[in-house]
């Protein structure tokens, strides 16, 4: 979460973050620690996907002075709050900047009792919200701050990449909690072994033939175990988040190639 859109950045550009020196200092970050697919953020057309995050501002415009009001802040958290609303897996929160830090707390003090003073600012610091999501702050990566070196690439692919292991920690913690999910994986590690266990065999006939079955048969079974653990662990994937769109094309594509040596047995046999 940022302050506000820049003014030669997100604002002529029209996504927060693109276009300008910040961007460029962020992005090459975001790049490097995984949470973007490229190390620039131009503009709007770029081919840029963000990876388990997402970039928003407290406020929509550029305030002026880029000293914000209250009433400016009160303001615009109609529409950061159906932005939030909209976002049902947040874990972690960064706060990019003390401005930015202390405007998500005000948004928070919008719902629950908390003092500003028990959530103390600083590059790195971590403190947990009421809603038990992690509220996170860092040094705003402006041409400023870099320049003097309070924040450097060292300090954000650091702290990016601690965020990466919490995420990684609530991401076990969902995982484990939520009961479709487990049996899912139960399923895919079950036609999975099923389909390795076939492909092992359809290039051995002792062990073709210890499971009674014709080649014919045996080549539809494994096709059958191939095609629905592909499915599955591929539609997990998606459903965890952690694939991409290609990524996701290429899988389909490996699966139904294994697939196809089973269906190749069929017809030969």
């Amino acid at each position: 979460v940022g302050l506000a859109p820049a003014a030669h950045g997100g604002n002529r550009t029209g996504r927060v973050f693109t276009g300008d020196k910040s961007a460029d200092f962020l992005f090459s970050c975001l790049y490097k620690t995984g949470f973007a697919n490229q190390p620039d953020s131009i503009n709007k057309d770029d081919g840029l996907i963000l990876r388990n995050m997402y970039l928003t501002t407290a406020l929509k415009c550029v305030p002026p002075g880029d000293k914000p009001t209250s009433k400016e802040l009160k303001t615009c958290f109609n529409y950061f709050n159906k932005e939030i609303g909209y976002l049902k897996n947040v874990s972690v929160i960064v706060a990019l900047g003390k401005i930015g830090y202390d405007a998500c707390l005000n948004y928070y003090k919008q719902y629950y009792q908390i003092k500003n003073k028990d959530f103390i600012f600083s590059h790195g610091s971590k403190n947990i919200l009421p809603d038990n999501k992690l509220l996170v702050g860092s040094y705003h990566p402006s041409p400023r701050n870099v320049n003097t070196g309070r924040i450097n690439q060292n300090k954000m692919v650091k702290l990016l990449n601690s965020i990466k292991e919490i995420l990684w920690v609530y991401m076990k913690r969902f995982f484990f909690h939520d009961p479709y999910l487990l049996i899912y994986g139960f399923v895919i590690v079950f036609f999975g072994s099923y389909g390795q266990t076939f492909y092992i065999a359809l290039f051995n006939e002792d062990i073709r033939n210890s499971y009674n079955l014709t080649d014919g048969q045996f080549g539809f079974v494994y096709a059958v175990a191939t095609l629905v653990s592909s499915f599955l662990f591929i539609n997990f994937a998606k459903l965890i988040d952690k694939i991409e769109l290609r990524i996701y094309s290429t899988l389909i594509i490996i699966g139904l190639a294994l697939a196809c040596i089973g269906f190749n047995f069929i017809f030969d046999n």
